[in-house]
């Protein structure tokens, strides 16, 4: 994903989130993923990082966290789009 983005996306003044996904230790390559963003001179609108393995939502522990994950993600997503739509 890093090569791609270094050196085929063309993100130049477009919107762009930003989605990190791992079993629990996201913070690195999460800041490096904005990183890498930023400097294709994209408009970062958000940053998120969801987990396979650490609890995503404390309170719906007893379901799938995968599906938690996904959940999350689409509504992270709606928000989004109703920003966008607002402005």
């Amino acid at each position: 994903m890093s090569d791609f983005i270094k050196k085929e996306a063309q993100l130049d003044g477009k919107s762009v989130v930003a989605i990190t996904v791992g079993s629990g230790g996201t913070g690195n390559a999460q800041k490096a993923l904005k990183k890498l963003i930023l400097d294709r001179k994209a408009n970062l609108l958000d940053v998120r990082s969801l987990w396979l393995m650490k609890p995503n939502d404390e309170s719906r522990l007893k379901e799938s966290n995968v599906a938690v994950a996904v959940s999350m993600a689409y509504a992270w997503g709606e928000g989004i789009a109703k920003q966008m739509n607002a402005q």
